[in-house]
């Protein structure tokens, strides 16, 4: 939903991980340990699949609206964007947990 998320672990579909959202998420982007959300309000921020907040990464002057599937990459302990308002600017933070 918009406030909420629920993470479903296989193969028990009965009982999820349920945690708020600090904003909508626009975009998904999933790697084996964490997923990124990206929304307007937040930014970027990655979640453990128990629904933990990895991190929430900052960049000066990210236009959020630009990134997609394409411009997004995650994994285990690095995520990497391109920002796409310029073309020219790239993103990258080493996620600790």
């Amino acid at each position: 939903t918009q406030s909420q998320c629920h993470v479903y672990a296989l193969p028990n579909w009965q009982q999820p991980h349920t945690f708020d959202l600090r904003g909508p998420g626009s975009l998904v982007v999933q790697a084996p340990k964490h997923f990124a959300l990206v929304d307007t309000v937040n930014g970027i921020s990655v979640y453990s699949y128990e629904g933990r907040l990895v991190s929430n990464p900052k960049y000066p002057g990210l236009k959020v609206e630009y990134l997609n599937r394409s411009a997004l990459a995650l994994s285990n302990d690095v995520i990497v964007g391109l920002d796409r308002g310029d073309g020219r600017s790239e993103l990258h933070f080493t996620l600790t947990s």
